[in-house]
């Protein structure tokens, strides 16, 4: 184990989310810019898809940071559960336990919207179920961590969408 980590769930983090969430986000923008391309002209239009993917866009690209800016020194690209760790409950995390995956998840799937790639739309939808078994994953390394008062947190806060999910 690295010093200073406690608990870590890297090689199972890398195989069932990580190299998979790259792989599909990789393909589903490759598949959207391809659609883009394959039109005679192609540009960006005011159609409803782009619409709904701008708004998607704009709206979702400054969750993650402010989620990330919010946790601080408990945040990590990878899960990982560090000696000094401590269990964020403030912010936008007094709502919504999982706020970085949710703003990742409204870019991923506006991208496409906003090229107007249906396909790659259907693409990027694959990266949803990825994010709820790392989910899985984090939350069972946080339930280890703090127990309790990680139960409680669950039962106040929503998964990723305020007030729904």
């Amino acid at each position: 184990m690295l010093k200073g980590i406690k608990r870590s769930a890297l090689g199972q983090d890398l195989k069932s989310f990580l190299v998979p969430w790259v792989l599909t986000m990789t393909f589903g923008m490759a598949v959207a810019l391809w659609e883009f391309a394959r039109e005679g002209d192609p540009q960006l239009t005011l159609s409803t898809s782009a619409v709904i993917g701008l708004a998607l866009i704009l709206g979702g690209f400054p969750i993650p940071l402010f989620a990330a800016w919010t946790l601080k020194r408990s945040y990590s690209a990878t899960l990982l559960i560090r000696d000094d760790h401590q269990l964020v409950q403030h912010g936008i995390y007094s709502k919504v336990r999982h706020p970085l995956y949710t703003g990742t998840i409204m870019v991923l799937l506006g991208l496409p919207l906003l090229l107007s790639s249906l396909l790659g739309f259907a693409v990027m939808l694959l990266v949803i179920p990825l994010f709820l078994q790392r989910i899985k994953m984090e939350e069972g390394l946080l339930t280890e961590e703090f127990g309790d008062e990680y139960r409680r947190y669950v039962e106040r806060t929503h998964k990723l969408i305020p007030f729904v999910y």
